[in-house]
């Protein structure tokens, strides 16, 4: 995963510029995050992404039932 793709596909983070991490760098970043409207859609999008994630690793989620199925192909063969 880039920083591209998590900043610009799915909007739930900020790439580091000019891939240096700077003490004014991660301020702005921090501000963005928390103090914007932009920040608000991106926790909003992660939570979202969390709920979806944590569904898909539940018990009965579909991670589980691909690696259920995976094992199941690896006995046949």
């Amino acid at each position: 995963m880039t920083g591209r793709m998590v900043e610009e596909v799915w909007e739930i983070g900020v790439k580091v510029e000019d891939g240096n991490l700077t003490k004014s760098g991660l301020l702005n970043s921090l501000e963005l995050i928390l103090g914007h409207e932009k920040g608000k859609v991106m926790r909003d999008k992660t939570q979202a992404l969390k709920h979806t994630l944590q569904v898909a690793a539940s018990l009965n989620g579909i991670a589980a039932k691909d690696f259920s199925h995976l094992v199941e192909l690896l006995l046949v063969s």
